[in-house]
Order: structure tokens, then sequence, then C-alpha cells
């Protein structure tokens, strides 16, 4: 199969609908793990979640990501 273009009329309906085309950027996504983090933190009495946190695998990548995220802003390399 070939990809066709989008046309600006999709893209406009994409966005009256509340599509995020930079998923990386997703405040809703980033809020839900953010509140696993604080699950985590209540239970555990730390925010030290291993990268390969076998209890919630999307949260030691999420807070793995967020480390990795602050050090390369700290570098300068946002």
């Amino acid at each position: 199969g070939q990809t066709s273009k989008i046309t600006e009329e999709r893209i406009h309906k994409l966005e009256e609908i509340g599509f995020v085309w930079d998923a990386s950027s997703d405040d809703e996504g980033w809020m839900w793990m953010f509140q696993e983090l604080t699950e985590y933190k209540e239970k555990r009495g730390d925010c030290l979640v291993p990268s390969r946190y076998k209890g919630n695998p999307k949260l030691g990548n999420w807070v793995n990501t967020q480390r990795k995220m602050y050090h390369n802003t700290k570098k300068g390399e946002t």
C-alpha cells in the first residue's frame, strides 16, 4: 500500500477533536503517569522506581525517560 499525504481538511478534523500530534508532549498522559508515581511514593516512601520495574513497567520506563530529559535539559540538549 501506498501512503497518501494528509490534507488540510483532515488535519483540521483531527485537531477539532483534540488530536495530539506530538505524543511526547501529551499533558494528559504525563499527568496519568505522574499520578502513578505519586501512588508508588505513597506505598514505597520514595520515587526510586527501577527502569525495569516489574510491578508497573510503563512507570519504570516513564521515570527513566523523565530522568534522561532532566539531564539533557541540564546539559542544554533540550
